[in-house]
This record gives structure tokens, sequence and C-alpha cells, in this order.
């Protein structure tokens, strides 16, 4: 099965208002959405000064980063957008995990 999608997660700038985090994380949010993804989740901690959302962009928005650099995707070039992470994933085999004792 071919991958047509690459989930991300992006960690923002931390706003001190809630105002301020709502605006950044619509900006980031129509900015992915032109991109031609989704986001999916959002995640806030004030207490560590966190925010962060999680999304997918099509496979071939990432490969353009990755062939010709940041310039080719607004997102990257975004203000609010302090980090930018693709989210590993993870595939384990069914097995009887008694086995392994």
């Amino acid at each position: 099965m071919q991958q047509t999608s690459v989930p991300f997660e992006i960690e923002l700038w931390f706003k001190s208002t809630a105002t301020s985090r709502q605006q950044a994380a619509q900006q980031v949010t129509r900015i992915v959405k032109e991109c031609g993804g989704v986001i999916k989740d959002a995640y806030i901690h004030t207490g560590i000064h966190y925010h962060a959302l999680l999304g997918e962009l099509p496979i071939d928005k990432v490969q353009d980063v990755l062939a010709i650099g940041a310039q080719s995707l607004s997102l990257m070039r975004c203000d609010e957008v302090m980090f930018f992470r693709p989210v590993g994933q993870c595939l384990i085999p069914e097995k009887d995990y008694r086995d392994w004792e």
C-alpha cells in the first residue's frame, strides 16, 4: 500500500492569551488546508507554554520540501510555526507476546 499523506506535529510559538493562540491556530490551519492537508487535533498546555497541532499533509507536498527546500511550502515559512516534525509510525506484527518471557 502506497502512502499518500504524511502525519505531522506543528509546535506553535506560545501566545500569552487564548485569543492569540486561537488566531495563530486558525492561521496555520488555513495554510495547511491550502496545501491540501488537514488538522486533526490540537493540544495546549499553558503550564509549560506548549501549543501544538497534529495533522496530515499530502506526500507530494512533503517531497517538494525535501527536493526544493522550505520555500516550496508556505507552511514552512509561517511565522507562527516554531517546529515542524513528521510523526513516526510503528507497525507491530501480531504475535503472542507471552512467548517473549
